[in-house]
């Protein structure tokens, strides 16, 4: 079963409310993260750092990329 989250997010001197979807693959997860409109795909790879997969090469110069690294970390703090 898939779980809904809000991610806060320090950008640029403030914090961002981001929607999220937690879905368990197997042994593993991948979290959703929508993004300017864009579903951004955070997994983690073998030393536990998160990944960020966008799906449509088209939308990757829709997202700035800075926000992107921005959630990574946010991540990082609440997974270690």
């Amino acid at each position: 079963m898939d779980e809904l989250f809000e991610l806060p997010v320090d950008y640029k001197g403030r914090e961002i409310i981001l929607p999220g979807k937690l879905v368990r693959r197997g042994y593993s997860y991948r979290l959703h993260i929508s993004v300017e409109e864009v579903d951004v795909v955070f997994e983690p790879d073998e030393e536990r750092n998160f990944r960020a997969i966008i799906d449509n090469p088209d939308l990757q110069e829709k997202i700035d990329i800075d926000l992107v690294r921005e959630i990574g970390e946010a991540l990082d703090k609440i997974f270690r």
